[in-house]
């Protein structure tokens, strides 16, 4: 895969033990708490599996009292760093392998929070940006929280690997952000009217693509497929796939799709 060679992809070895089995998945959740539940949807969803017993064993940790990340970013509430390294502490003595944290503006403390475990992480923002990179997308639209858009995750991690990101003005990303809260108040159809303006903005910036960077889109992602024909990125839908290509051995995933 391009992305592989890019370094973009690079899954952990399977622990000795677990050669014959898929890794046991520790979710950092809770941020928020029915993103964390769209993910372990889509993670049941993207695995090919018969029976119960051929599913990816999960321990989450879902403590929607993190912090919030970007009213962090922005300097006006305290960092969610300190209840993250609980979580991750919590997850790898309850047993898991590997970890996710399925939330896009919290991977700005990702890497800190990796130097803390020896428990290896899959990061959302590099699934994302390889799975670009292999459908050779060069031009691509970014709906995000105003901390990720703060912190510049996928504008430095696209730019890497050459592919263009564009960014609602930011007139726009406010909409949006309140269309982030309201999806977060469980106010769907408020959610899908105020993030329309900037996914409308997008594509008339002729986006190629567009990665629903926040996870509460991935709650209304079905209603903003049916605004446009491009091809949206749910990075949920992302990094579940990301998770099962890495938590199952190749051979049993082989064997399966036979």
């Amino acid at each position: 895969m391009l992305a592989e060679q890019r370094g973009l992809l690079t899954p952990p070895n399977h622990p000795h033990n677990k050669k014959d089995s898929a890794l046991t998945l520790g979710v950092l959740g809770g941020m928020g708490p029915a993103a964390s539940v769209a993910f372990l949807q889509c993670l049941i969803n993207a695995t090919p599996a018969a029976r119960d017993q051929e599913h990816i064993p999960v321990i989450m940790s879902s403590i929607p009292q993190v912090p919030d990340r970007t009213q962090a970013l922005l300097g006006i509430g305290p960092s969610p760093l300190p209840m993250l390294l609980d979580g991750i502490a919590r997850l790898e003595a309850a047993g898991a392998d590997i970890f996710v944290m399925p939330c896009n503006t919290a991977h700005v403390w990702f890497n800190e929070v990796k130097t803390t475990t020896s428990l290896p992480g899959i990061s959302m923002i590099d699934s994302t940006v390889a799975a670009l990179l292999n459908n050779g997308r060069k031009r691509v639209g970014l709906l995000a929280t105003q901390g990720t858009y703060q912190s510049q995750l996928y504008l430095n991690a696209l730019a890497k690997v050459g592919i263009t990101c564009i960014c609602p003005s930011l007139n726009h990303q406010t909409k949006l952000m309140q269309g982030i809260l309201a999806v977060k108040s469980n106010q769907y159809l408020s959610g899908v009217d105020l993030v329309t303006d900037a996914l409308a903005e997008l594509i008339t910036n002729q986006a190629d693509a567009i990665i629903l960077g926040c996870t509460e889109l991935s709650l209304i992602s079905q209603a903003l497929g049916k605004l446009t024909s491009i091809k949206l990125y749910d990075t949920t839908q992302v990094l579940a796939q990301a998770c099962v290509n890495t938590c199952i051995p190749p051979f049993l995933l082989s064997s399966r799709s036979q």
